[in-house]
């Protein structure tokens, strides 16, 4: 089944936009409860890198470095779109 989005004008400038029921990728977080009920802080500490040298834990370095790291240097990293609807893609390497 494809999925499709639709886009209806709106008064003044804002756009309304319509997406098909079913996506065509499953969501990451598809059962909010269960995934809370689920949670274990030290399963979740397992799937960090942390700081090279055992040097703690900075989200920069989880986010981005770890990106490099593992040799995704090559693959988009963010991706943004602004107001103006132009698509912004950022290489980190």
């Amino acid at each position: 089944m494809a999925t499709q989005t639709t886009t209806e004008p709106m008064a003044g400038t804002a756009t309304i936009i319509r997406k098909a029921s079913h996506p065509r990728v499953a969501p990451n977080l598809g059962d909010y409860e269960r995934e809370c009920a689920r949670f274990d802080w030290a399963r979740a500490r397992e799937q960090l890198s942390g700081l090279p040298g055992g040097k703690g834990l900075n989200i920069a370095y989880e986010a981005v470095d770890r990106h490099v790291a593992h040799g995704r240097g090559g693959h988009v990293a963010l991706r943004c779109i602004g107001r103006d609807d132009r698509v912004r893609k950022r290489m980190i390497s």
